[in-house]
């Protein structure tokens, strides 16, 4: 007689049913999770990144009839060095002519007023980064500076953020199946018991089979 794995495959059924719920929820809350993390690595870096953009605005002058941004070199050099991002900086004219910096940053989508910052994601050179953009207000017109990172801190920061959050989860999942899979298999004994005497009889044994 073919023995049929009937307890093995209600465990699997029943297992899928259980665990598969409590997975889906785990991976639904990852991303509000996800969105705090990216939300609380902006909120701790950047007015980190502001702080260079309102420093590069106070080198801004005007040289007779021309803007130019007058930075030590030093002070450039120490701007671009940074042990774990890239930085980029713009200056850009109330005119919207390039005065200094990477010309490949994007400008905001909308027209900064004077005297205004603004953060953005955004890309440069095939590299995320994160901008800060000031309007700084000057007599002949405000001038924007933008300081642009690459996102490897937050990045990582966001990951520490969401292995925090989400190995409790994970933990707690792992030792949910363990449970139901013990609940299940206890649960399903019986059924079990019932397959093995209906196995042992002959096809002519019409004998009923043990109610407990």
């Amino acid at each position: 007689m073919i023995r049929m794995p009937v307890d093995r495959s209600l465990r699997r059924l029943l297992s899928v049913w259980l665990v598969a719920p409590l997975l889906a929820l785990i991976v639904l809350s990852s991303i509000p999770a996800y969105l705090l993390a990216v939300k609380a690595a902006n909120d701790a870096y950047d007015d980190e990144l502001l702080d260079p953009a309102i420093a590069i605005a106070r080198f801004v002058r005007l040289n007779e009839d021309r803007l130019e941004v007058d930075l030590p070199p030093v002070a450039l050099e120490a701007l671009r060095v940074d042990t774990a991002n890239r930085i980029f900086f713009r200056v850009t004219g109330p005119d919207g002519a390039l005065i200094a910096g990477n010309a490949s940053i994007p400008l905001p989508e909308d027209r900064m007023t004077s005297g205004t910052n603004r953060f953005y994601s955004t890309r440069v050179s095939n590299l995320n980064v994160r901008v800060a953009a000031v309007a700084v207000p000057r007599r002949y017109g405000p001038v924007l500076v933008q300081v642009a990172e690459t996102t490897d801190k937050r990045d990582r920061l966001v990951r520490e953020i969401l292995v925090g959050a989400l190995v409790p989860s994970l933990v707690v999942l792992v030792a949910a199946a363990a449970l139901l899979w013990f609940g299940i298999r206890r649960a399903l004994a019986p059924l079990n018991e019932l397959r093995t005497q209906i196995e042992r009889k002959s096809p002519t044994d019409l004998a009923p089979v043990t109610e407990a």
